[in-house]
């Protein structure tokens, strides 16, 4: 084949031998034209080994006698025994029992004073929510009488009226309240805010002139504050907003 032919001129070219040709490509002596395929090209019986290539020697090899009955124990070997259904051991999992809503669960939703309540809203009793506000620096709990239409914090000896507000939502009322005093925090206690020096503030309970009232617990004041009438309420005893 010229390389340099056309194309229409070498597309009979054929790099396979034709009968009783040689081709460009040829057999070895004996085996002139076109190979024959038959038994030769079958399994001619075991070859010859080479200089390193003998057979293995019978007998163990480096690993020990095989035995391929010990490889995968059977039903009646070590290690299988009677298997009925399944059984968790000690500290396996059952079936997936949902816990109660941790810090990372429940959700501060802003609202309005004049909107309503959002599902899964904190109530303390009587109508009153459980909102929060930041005020100079500090986040700090406090109430929600929806009646009223506004939101009240309590901040240095004042009551804040808020029109606008954080409030707390717990998914199925996973809550509780417990008592507490002078600054004592109950195990679960939720987190209602923070100081702007970082001390945490927890959501309080209680009553002022007879009435529900919400507002914080501040740990190093040993009290409650709530807020009422246009001024902050101090109280020494308390209940404490809780995880079950």
């Amino acid at each position: 084949m010229n390389p340099n032919q056309p194309y229409d001129q070498q597309r009979n070219f054929s790099p396979y031998p034709q009968p009783g040709s040689a081709g460009p490509y040829p057999y070895p002596p004996g085996q002139a034209g076109m190979p024959q395929y038959g038994p030769q090209h079958g399994f001619q019986g075991p070859r010859p080994h080479g200089p390193g290539f003998g057979p293995h020697p019978p007998g163990p090899g480096p690993h020990g006698p095989h035995q391929p009955e010990a490889m995968f124990p059977g039903p009646h070997q070590p290690g299988y025994g009677p298997q009925g259904p399944y059984q968790p051991g000690p500290g396996a999992m059952g079936p997936y029992q949902p816990g109660p809503p941790t810090q990372q669960q429940f959700r501060w939703i802003h609202c309005n004073a004049e909107s309503r309540p959002p599902p899964d809203a904190v109530e303390g009793e009587g109508g009153v929510y459980v909102i929060r506000h930041e005020y100079k620096g500090d986040m700090n709990p406090g109430k929600w009488p929806v009646s009223l239409k506004k939101g009240y914090i309590s901040s240095g000896g004042k009551e804040i009226e808020l029109k606008d507000f954080e409030v707390l939502c717990i998914p199925n009322r996973s809550y509780q309240w417990l008592d507490g005093e002078k600054g004592k925090i109950p195990p679960g206690a939720v987190v209602g805010g923070k100081t702007s020096k970082g001390e945490t503030l927890y959501v309080a309970r209680g009553r002022v002139n007879n009435e529900p009232c919400l507002g914080k617990v501040h740990p190093s004041h040993q009290c409650a504050y709530y807020p009422w009438g246009h001024k902050e309420h101090k109280r020494e005893k308390y209940s404490v907003l809780c995880f079950l």
